[in-house]
C-alpha cells in the first residue's frame, strides 16, 4: 500500500509553486497605484454618490441640496483646477495644503471668505479620508483660515433706518416688495431663507408676530431653519403695518394663506 507522506509532499509543492506564481503575476502588475486628490475627489458633494454627504444624513446631520451643490462649485472651480488636485492622495502633506491656501489666497484677492470657503472644502475632503482610514496622517491639522478684514461690526442709527424706510416712497429701492423684504430683514433678524420661505400662515396680525418655521434652501425646497429652531418673532408696528398693506395689495392667484408673502406672479 502506497503511503501518503508522498502525496502531501507533492500537494505542498504544488501548493507552493502556486503561490509563487501569483505572487509573480502580482509583481508584474507592479504596486497598486495610490488614487489622486482629483480622482479621489470626483462623487464628493455629488448627492447621490458623495459618502460624506450620505454619512451626515444617516447620522441626522442638517445637510441640504443646495449646500452640497455649492460646495461642489467651490471644489471643481478652486480645488480641480489647482497642482494639489495632481498630487496622490496619500503624499499630500501640511505643506500642500499651506501652499494651496496662498495659491487660493494670491487668486481671490480680497474674496478671502471665498478662498476660506474652498480651503474648507479641501479641508473636508482629507478628514474623510481620514476618517475611513485611507490616510494615516491629518495633513490639515494646525491650518488655519486665512485673515479677514470684516471691519468694524456697528449698527443702523435711526436716521439711516429713516432714510433708508421712508414712511412715503420707495427711498433707494426699486420697488414695494423689495423695500418690504429688507425691512422685514432689518426689523426682525430673520435669515434670508427664512423670509424667502415666508408664507401668510406664518404671519399673525392679530397677535403682531411670525411663525418662523420654514426657511428656503434650494430652488423648489424649504426646510426647517437653521438648525431645526423653530421659534416666534415679534414685528414692529411700521413692519406689521407694510406686511398688512401687502396683504391687502396682493394679487389673487396669490391669496392663498400657503402662498410666499414675497413672490412674483410667476411664482
Amino acid at each position: 500500500m502506497k503511503s501518503d507522506k508522498s502525496t502531501g509532499t507533492r500537494d505542498h509543492h504544488e501548493a507552493v509553486l502556486f503561490t509563487q506564481g501569483k505572487m509573480k503575476s502580482v509583481e508584474l502588475l507592479g504596486p497598486r497605484r495610490a488614487p489622486l486628490l482629483k480622482e479621489y475627489s470626483a462623487d464628493f458633494f455629488v448627492w447621490d454618490r458623495c459618502l460624506h454627504c450620505r454619512k451626515l444624513r444617516e447620522e441626522g446631520r442638517q445637510i441640504t441640496r443646495r449646500y452640497a451643490h455649492g460646495q461642489r462649485l467651490l471644489l471643481d472651480k478652486y480645488l480641480l483646477t489647482d497642482r494639489i488636485a495632481d498630487k496622490p492622495l496619500s503624499a499630500i502633506t501640511r505643506v500642500d495644503v499651506l501652499d494651496c491656501r496662498s495659491r487660493l489666497a494670491a487668486l481671490l484677492g480680497e474674496k478671502v471668505n471665498t478662498a476660506n470657503k474652498a480651503l474648507a472644502v479641501l479641508k473636508t475632503i482629507l478628514k474623510e479620508a481620514l476618517f475611513r482610514e485611507d490616510f494615516r496622517r491629518d495633513p490639515t491639522a494646525g491650518v488655519s483660515n486665512l485673515k479677514e478684514d470684516r471691519g468694524e461690526a456697528r449698527i443702523f442709527m435711526a436716521a439711516e433706518l429713516r432714510a433708508l424706510f421712508p414712511v412715503a416712497g420707495l427711498g433707494p429701492w426699486k420697488d414695494l416688495q423689495t423695500k418690504d423684504v429688507f425691512l422685514v430683514a432689518a426689523s426682525t433678524g430673520m435669515r434670508r431663507g427664512e423670509i424667502f420661505a415666508l408664507r401668510w400662515r406664518h404671519v399673525d396680525f392679530e397677535h403682531v408676530l411670525v411663525n418662523v418655521d420654514e426657511a428656503w434652501k434650494r430652488r423648489e425646497e424649504t426646510g426647517a431653519p437653521k438648525c431645526g429652531h423653530k421659534r416666534v418673532v415679534p414685528l414692529p408696528d411700521v413692519t406689521a403695518e407694510a406686511l398688512r398693506d401687502l396683504w391687502e395689495r396682493r394679487d389673487p392667484k396669490l391669496a392663498g394663506s400657503d402662498c410666499l408673502a414675497f413672490s412674483f406672479i410667476d411664482g
